[in-house]
C-alpha cells in the first residue's frame, strides 16, 4: 500500500514561523522589562517624599486605619504637622482623635484636624459631630474639610446647588467654631463634579502623586505629594501633604489676573484683579463688581478683603497685587487704600503692593500710597 507523500513546509512557511517565533520572543522580553519597571516604580513610590531642601514644610496626614502611629519617628522623618481626622458626616467619629492630638504634640508636631464631608446628609448634623471632637484651640491649624464622595450613592438625589449650599454653611458653621478660615481637601474626583475650588474661595490641599497637582485651577496651600508613603512610624502607609512656600511674586500676579476674569463691568469695561498674599502663604483674591448705579461698585481689592475677613483672617497682609487692562500700572484707589490699610493695621504689617501694567510692575509700600493713615490704632 502507497504511503501518503509527507511535504516538507516550504521556505516561505518556515521563515513566517522563525519570524513569528521572534516577535514571540522579543514580546516576552518587553513584557518582562514593563513588569520590572513598574514593580521598581511602584517598590520606589512607596518611600517617595518631596525633597525637604526644596519643601522644608511637610507633614503627614492620620486617621485610625492608619493603626498606632509613632509620632516621635515622623518628626524625625522631617515632620512638621499632622493633620488627624476628626469626624465623618454627622454620625461617625474617629475614637483615635484625642490620643492623636496629644501624641502629636507630645513629639513637638503643629496638629490640624479633619472633618470628612458626607454630601447625603445635611450641614448642621456634620458640623455638630466635629465640634464635639475638636475643642476651640488656637494653637491648632486651621481645620480641614475632606472632599472625597460625591451624591450618586446617596439614597435620596442632591443636586449640585444643594451639595455647594451645604458645604458653604458647613465652612462657615466650622469657621465660627475655629476662628481660622478652613482648608479645602479636594479630591480629583469631587472638583472634576462640582468645581468647588472656583466657587469657594479657601485655601486649597490637593492630592497628585508625584507630581504639583493643577486641577483646582488656582495656587494650591497643601499638596498630598505621595498618598501610600511607607515609613517606619506606622504599619500602613501614611497620606504625606505638605506646604506650598513656592508662591512667587510672579504667581501672585497670575492669581490677579486669573481673578480679573470673573469680572462684572459691563459699563466700565475696566476688569480688574486683585490677590492678597498673607503670612501663612495663603492667597485670596478678588474682582471688581459693578452696579447700574455706578455708585455701588465694588472694587476687586475690596472684594478681596471682604473675603478674607468674612473667613477669619485679621492680619498678616504682607503682599497685593492689582491688576487691570490699562497701558499703565494699576494702582488702588482712595477708598481701597484705606480698606487695606484697615486689614494690614490689625496684623502691623506694611504690606507691598504690586501695581502691574502690560510690561511694568511698580513696587510700593502701602504706607507710601496712604501716608499717615487713620486706623485702627487712631482710635485707642
Amino acid at each position: 500500500m502507497a504511503r501518503p507523500s509527507r511535504r516538507r513546509p516550504s521556505r516561505a512557511r518556515r521563515a513566517r514561523a522563525k519570524g513569528t517565533s521572534r516577535f514571540a520572543r522579543i514580546l516576552g522580553v518587553l513584557v518582562l522589562l514593563a513588569l520590572v519597571g513598574g514593580a521598581w516604580a511602584w517598590w520606589e513610590a512607596r518611600g517617595w517624599r518631596p525633597d525637604e531642601a526644596a519643601w522644608p514644610d511637610q507633614g503627614a496626614m492620620v486617621t485610625a486605619q492608619d493603626g498606632p502611629v509613632a509620632f516621635a519617628t515622623l518628626k524625625g522623618l522631617g515632620a512638621n504637622f499632622a493633620y488627624l481626622k476628626a469626624s465623618e458626616g454627622a454620625r461617625t467619629k474617629d475614637r483615635s482623635f484625642p490620643d492623636n492630638v496629644e501624641a502629636a504634640r507630645a513629639a513637638g508636631l503643629q496638629v490640624g484636624a479633619v472633618l470628612v464631608f458626607d454630601p447625603c446628609v445635611p450641614a448642621d448634623g456634620q458640623s455638630a459631630n466635629f465640634v464635639t471632637m475638636v475643642p476651640r484651640d488656637a494653637d491648632m491649624l486651621p481645620p480641614a474639610i475632606a472632599l472625597e464622595r460625591t451624591a450618586k450613592d446617596c439614597p435620596e438625589r442632591v443636586s449640585r446647588a444643594a451639595i455647594q449650599s451645604e458645604l458653604m454653611t458647613l465652612v462657615n458653621q466650622i469657621e465660627a467654631h475655629a476662628g481660622q478660615p478652613v482648608i479645602l481637601k479636594v479630591s480629583p474626583g469631587f472638583e472634576e463634579h462640582y468645581g468647588i475650588a472656583a466657587r469657594i474661595e479657601r485655601n486649597l490641599w490637593l492630592e497628585r502623586d508625584w507630581f504639583e497637582p493643577d486641577y483646582g485651577g488656582r495656587p494650591w496651600l497643601l499638596w498630598t505629594a505621595n498618598g501610600e508613603l511607607q515609613t517606619e512610624a506606622a504599619e500602613e502607609p501614611l497620606h504625606w501633604p505638605y506646604t506650598s512656600e513656592s508662591m512667587t511674586d510672579d504667581d501672585l500676579i497670575a492669581a490677579a489676573r486669573e481673578a480679573a476674569t470673573q469680572s462684572y463691568s459691563p459699563y466700565s469695561r475696566f476688569a480688574v484683579g486683585a490677590a492678597l498674599r498673607f503670612a501663612d502663604g495663603s492667597v485670596v483674591t478678588g474682582t471688581n463688581i459693578e452696579n447700574a448705579s455706578y455708585g455701588l461698585a465694588l472694587c476687586a481689592e475690596t472684594v478681596a478683603v471682604a473675603k478674607a475677613m468674612d473667613g477669619g483672617v485679621r492680619g498678616g497682609l504682607e503682599t497685593v497685587a492689582v491688576t487691570g487692562p490699562g497701558e499703565m500700572p494699576i494702582t488702588p484707589c482712595g477708598r481701597c487704600r484705606q480698606v487695606l490699610n484697615e486689614l494690614a493695621q490689625l496684623g502691623g504689617t506694611d504690606p507691598e503692593v504690586l501695581c502691574v501694567g502690560p510690561d511694568t510692575v511698580q513696587r510700593v509700600k502701602l504706607s507710601d500710597l496712604l501716608p499717615h493713615a487713620f486706623g485702627p490704632a487712631s482710635l485707642t
